[in-house]
């Protein structure tokens, strides 16, 4: 086979603490775009005048162009190298941050907002990165502080965004995330080496464009069920063309293998009981993270003179992002330290239960306003150990060459489990609202919380099915896993 893995010195002491935190700022620069966009939604399509439909699109194209281009920035990094590849990535997001600075029109931000989402494939080039340069007993806590400053970022980019919106405007939210881009570009350059583990061959530009296609089908139909409906002709059409060409991906990847190439995925990276267990948990997870937190602040936003909810404002629901981000923060950390004494998938077990619990908490007590407080706490740590787990639980399963492709295949699960779960929850609720009235039923609240009960709880299985990891002393070792 024409792919050979070069093996590579781990830094340590203080080059290590520099890589963690140049990998750290360049996390932080991923997290804050899209906290950016949740926050000032309302304001940005007020000033580009962007009809319901167009400022949809300011989230889910973003989401979408970063989902589709994983999987091929993910296998770049193992042929060209994760610092160069993610040198560009973040070149990528200033441009899109400055066309947003710019932007006088809906379709400029759309724009904008997708190009920005092919830089938002970076947290993927930072994990892998993190088990190319650091050793074993460095990596877990790494990928905690990197996990942690993803949440950070979303925390303090939704407390500036509301003075700036106040006293500036939108443009310069993005004016300032291009520089944050500019600025983890020139640390990753001057504290990361160019070299690591890498691959000989060429890119899989066939298998990337047809795994385009698949998954943006895939997604395109579970983003938009809600809207054209979940059995109507056009969501089945569209999911059925995602599925059918997914098939014919596996087929051409297995040609490409054969032919001694470099796959966009192993299709033995895929059968990994490890990777392919993990990307399962991940979806029902994702499904959860993604709208539970949702449907418990629009329950608390309710007016309470509809018999249920506490009539919380913008400003208050702010505030509980901002607690949900800290406390993600906080379990993030806590990854690297629970490493040291238990395996990554107690770890995520623990997040699965966690998510069970707020679940159960938010279904026995939501009669006073420190019962969402509590319920996203919780919430809170869950998503930070989950995030920052299933990365960990992939740099111990994987060797560091393939830990960014098989991390894009977890993240590639979390998009289409949140996509699924956040359109579930939404169709869930529409069911339960009145038409001539617009008062969403408290019991829908309730199904849409018994539904994640049932998401975490199947979470919460695959978790104690998934594989352990052995536990590898040296970095060198790393390269004999399987």
């Amino acid at each position: 086979m024409s792919a050979v893995i070069e093996r590579v010195h781990a830094a340590s002491g203080k080059r290590a603490a520099a890589i963690t935190l140049s990998l750290a700022l360049v996390s932080m620069a991923a997290g804050a775009p899209m906290a950016v966009m949740m926050g000032a939604l309302p304001a940005i399509a007020a000033s580009v005048d962007a009809s319901p439909t167009q400022a949809g699109w300011f989230l889910t194209g973003p989401l979408l162009i970063t989902a589709v281009t994983l999987p091929l920035m993910a296998r770049a990094g193992t042929l060209y190298g994760n610092r160069l590849v993610s040198t560009g990535l973040l070149v990528v997001g200033v441009i899109g941050s400055l066309i947003a600075a710019m932007a006088s029109s809906a379709a400029m931000i759309i724009v904008a907002m997708c190009v920005i989402g092919v830089g938002l494939v970076i947290p993927v080039m930072a994990f892998a990165m993190v088990a190319e340069h650091l050793d074993t007993r460095r990596r877990a806590t790494a990928i905690g502080v990197l996990g942690g400053s993803y949440y950070v970022a979303s925390g303090l980019t939704s407390l500036a965004t509301g003075p700036i919106l106040d006293h500036l405007s939108f443009r310069w939210l993005f004016a300032g995330i291009a520089a944050v881009f500019a600025l983890s570009a020139a640390a990753l350059v001057s504290t990361v080496p160019a070299h690591g583990a890498r691959q000989k061959g060429r890119l899989d530009w066939g298998g990337a464009g047809i795994v385009a296609i698949a998954i943006g089908a895939m997604l395109l139909a579970a983003t938009e069920a809600p809207s054209w409906g979940w059995f109507s002709v056009r969501t089945l059409g569209v999911a059925v063309v995602g599925v059918v060409v997914l098939v014919v991906w596996v087929q051409f990847e297995r040609s490409v293998e054969k032919r001694g190439d470099v796959p966009l995925i192993s299709v033995q990276l895929g059968k990994n009981p490890a990777v392919l267990g993990a990307a399962v948990a991940a979806l029902f997870a994702t499904a959860v993270m993604y709208g539970f937190v949702v449907m418990v602040n629009y329950f608390a936003a309710t007016d309470p003179v509809v018999g249920y909810g506490f009539g919380l404002s913008s400003t208050d629901t702010t505030r509980m992002f901002v607690l949900v981000s800290a406390c993600a923060a906080v379990g993030s950390f806590a990854v690297g330290q629970l490493d040291r004494w238990v395996d990554p998938k107690w770890t995520l077990l623990l997040a699965a239960l966690l998510l069970v619990a707020a679940c159960v908490f938010i279904l026995l007590l939501h009669t006073q306003v420190w019962h969402v407080w509590v319920t996203e706490a919780i919430f809170g740590v869950a998503s930070g150990l989950g995030y920052a787990g299933f990365a960990n639980f992939m740099v111990r399963h994987v060797i560091p060459v393939e830990v960014g492709p098989a991390t894009s295949m977890n993240f590639l699960a979390q998009s289409l489990g949140g996509a699924v779960g956040t359109s579930v929850l939404a169709a869930v609720l529409m069911a339960g609202t009145d038409v001539t009235s617009s008062i969403t039923s408290k019991g829908a609240y309730i199904t849409s919380w018994i539904v994640c009960l049932g998401a975490s709880a199947l979470f919460a299985l695959i978790a104690l099915w998934l594989p352990r990891a052995r536990r590898i002393v040296g970095h060198d070792d790393a390269f004999a896993r399987t």
